[in-house]
Formats: C-alpha cells, sequence, structure tokens
C-alpha cells in the first residue's frame, strides 16, 4: 500500500519510559491506518518493537544517545519524506530545535 502522508513519533529513551507511553503511541497507530506511521526507538528499548506491529508501522532504531551519525540521519530522513505530523514523545533539546526548520 502507497502512503501519501508520514507520520513520524520519536521515542527513543528507556524501556520504562516507553511503556507509559504505549497506550498513546497504539491510539495514534489506531487512528491513522491510512497514514504511514514511522516510530524512533532506541537501542535500548527496540525489543518491544513488537507492541507495535502493524502494517502501516515502520521502526527505525537510533542510539538512546543520538549521535552526530543519527542525528544527520534524522535530519535527511526528514527532508526527504512528506510528514504531515511529527510527535516528540522523549523531550530533548535536539529534536525541539531542528523542528524549527520545518516549520519556518
Amino acid at each position: 500500500m502507497l502512503y501519501n502522508d508520514e507520520i513520524i513519533i520519536f521515542k527513543n529513551d528507556r524501556i520504562g519510559d516507553l511503556i507509559t507511553s504505549i497506550p498513546a503511541i497504539r491510539l495514534l497507530i489506531k487512528n491513522n491506518k491510512d497514514k504511514k506511521i514511522t516510530i524512533f526507538l532506541s537501542n535500548i528499548n527496540h525489543k518491544i518493537k513488537f507492541l507495535f506491529d502493524s502494517i502501516n508501522v515502520n521502526i527505525i532504531i537510533v542510539d538512546y544517545k543520538l549521535t552526530f551519525k543519527n542525528r544527520l540521519f534524522i535530519l535527511f530522513y526528514l527532508l526527504r519524506k512528506k510528514i504531515s505530523k511529527i510527535y516528540i514523545i522523549r523531550p530533548k533539546t535536539f529534536f525541539f530545535i531542528f523542528l524549527f526548520f520545518f516549520i519556518l
């Protein structure tokens, strides 16, 4: 299936923090079956990615502490895609700073 829009979810933190966000992420998946959803999980919590298993969900694993390489990858990923929404469920300064580039 081809999707016109993509939703991005950043949740690259520890497993305990991810557990509290599972209901919200699953609700986003359920309410957006017509969109591709990409979830950025950390290398620490990626083992429970099966909780988000759906045909329209793509999981990308990045380091818990984002490396320069991870940051470049995320930036280029966002530049290449048609993103309709971005959810930052892990409040890290990096995510908020580069989002200004997409707002302006």
